[in-house]
């Protein structure tokens, strides 16, 4: 039997919901909600790679000048271009001849494929969501996995000496003149002066952190240390703009500290809050594309598969910075 129909209605049905998609798939997730509307970094595709410009330091060469002083001309310095590859993503999808039957007519079979891109929706977000902050999904001999958080922020060393930063974007922190390509790091067991520090340090000027990010342990630690003190005031159960919906509900001088299940600890019961500021952080997701539906020799199916481009990307990892619950004796 002729199946080209059913990839016409799909594709048809495809086209309309890739907007769809990929609003639903940033507002899954509170980071990604966060970095579609906040994040300026400006990229561009070549191939399969994204070229994001990388700030890591200072132009040099301002001087004050009179008359027909010389000026001297100095190498800028400080700004190079990332080449960052694009992560693939592939989703199975398939449906049975009987489901086809069970929705008979061009409506039903319509509402099929668009649960059927529901489906595949979830999919998208759960692995998106888990490879985000290093939980790896699985992947074939070639596939690269995005970039996460934790490793655009963590400290390369188990001590958290920032020294130790890792490689990140192919640039090397630890290479002549790239010292500026560290995030910034702290340490402590005072909950609240740790967030103080790291809100300063990540601060220059109107640039500084805008969200931190932490798991359940830490939320509910923080929450904790501010219901046990009425003094505090960085505590609101409500947004005045999303009500009992919005994502943040605690905040520290002004920064909204919002929960993420996906976010990691690197120790149990000594919780992590990653500081970012997501106008120097971007994520990017394009090239939804499908391959023809085929029927499997061994079932009663049209099987086809959905692919998806997405990536993170920095272009001031020093903007950024990771804030380490310790016990008090360590």
């Amino acid at each position: 039997m002729d199946w080209a129909w059913l990839d016409t209605l799909f594709n048809a049905t495809l086209e309309e919901y890739k907007t769809e998609l990929a609003d639903n798939v940033f507002e899954s997730h509170a980071i990604l909600e966060i970095l579609k509307k906040n994040s300026k970094v400006p990229t561009m595709t070549v191939g399969t790679k994204l070229i994001i410009p990388v700030l890591f330091g200072k132009a040099k060469g301002l001087v004050n000048y009179g008359y027909y002083d010389k000026i001297q001309i100095k190498t800028a310095g400080g700004l190079q271009q990332a080449e960052v590859p694009m992560s693939r993503f592939a989703i199975p999808m398939a449906i049975a001849t009987q489901e086809l039957e069970e929705n008979s007519g061009k409506a039903k079979i319509i509402d099929l494929l668009q649960m059927k891109l529901m489906q595949a929706e979830q999919t998208l977000e759960e692995g998106l969501a888990s490879q985000l902050w290093g939980t790896d999904i699985i992947r074939t001999e070639n596939g690269v996995p995005l970039l996460s958080i934790q490793k655009m922020i963590e400290p390369g060393a188990t001590d958290g000496d920032p020294a130790y930063n890792t490689e990140f974007m192919g640039i090397d922190p630890s290479a002549a003149g790239m010292s500026p390509w560290k995030a910034q790091f702290v340490k402590g067991s005072d909950t609240r002066k740790g967030l103080r520090d790291l809100v300063n340090k990540c601060k220059d000027g109107s640039k500084g952190l805008d969200v931190i990010v932490t798991n359940e342990d830490g939320y509910n630690a923080y929450e904790d240390l501010l219901l046990a003190t009425t003094t505090d005031v960085g505590i609101r159960y409500t947004d005045n703009k999303k009500g009992d919906a919005s994502y943040a509900d605690l905040s520290i001088k002004n920064i909204n500290i919002i929960l993420d299940k996906n976010c990691p600890s690197v120790q149990a019961n000594k919780p992590d809050y990653y500081g970012l500021n997501s106008k120097s952080i971007g994520f990017k997701i394009s090239g939804i594309r499908k391959k023809p539906f085929n029927e499997p020799d061994d079932q009663d199916a049209r099987s086809t598969i959905l692919f998806v481009q997405a990536q993170l990307f920095t272009n001031e990892r020093r903007r950024h910075g990771v804030f380490k619950t310790i016990a008090a004796a360590d």
